[in-house]
């Protein structure tokens, strides 16, 4: 039996977003040697991990996937530079996410049902959106400047824009990077 790598995201689609995470990765491409960059057309905030799933799985989450629909665009600004799992030792760089949170956390408890009814295990950490830029390359030291590149970047507004669909994709694991394909989506709007 097979299965694929599924998750469930917020894509950016804005061409104005693209431009404004352009200053992000400029900012860190003097860090290339450290880091491994997210392609700008495979940006997203993801809202659920579903990992691997079986064929059968898929087939019926495609087919019921239009039951997230209309629950509203969400606006949001891309806001400040942060890093997990600490700034002692960062893993993941990522950019911060404001918005109405109390539409955002509307969506993510949808998505949460959703998964479930399909019997996922419900998420038990509190969920905060943001969007992953880089991830430091396994065996690499972080240099200071880095680290004060995020620390001096914390408060930064990089721009704003709106979530307008919500996507399940599968990731397919390749040598160049994750090649996401859209298996389903739903308009928020």
């Amino acid at each position: 039996m097979n299965n694929r790598r599924l998750f469930i995201a917020l894509p950016l689609d804005d061409c104005a977003v693209k431009d404004f995470t352009g200053s992000i990765f400029s900012d860190l491409e003097k860090y290339a040697g450290i880091l491994k960059t997210v392609s700008t057309i495979n940006l997203h905030i993801t809202m659920k991990f579903l990992g691997d799933v079986a064929e059968e799985n898929i087939s019926r989450m495609v087919e019921s996937f239009s039951s997230l629909e209309g629950s509203g665009s969400i606006e949001y600004t891309l806001s400040g530079i942060g890093c997990f799992p600490s700034l002692a030792a960062p893993s993941v760089i990522w950019a911060g996410i404001e918005c109405d949170m109390k539409k955002m956390s509307g969506l993510f408890s949808m998505v949460e049902k959703f998964c479930a009814s399909f019997g996922f295990d419900k998420e038990t950490r509190g969920f905060t959106p943001h969007l992953t830029v880089a991830r430091v390359r396994r065996g690499k030291d972080v240099p200071s400047g880095l680290k004060d590149f995020i620390k001096n970047n914390k408060e930064r507004v990089y721009g704003e824009s709106v979530f307008n669909r919500l996507v399940l994709f599968e990731s397919k694991l390749d040598k160049t990077g994750p090649e996401y394909i859209s298996l389903a989506e739903v308009s928020l709007s």
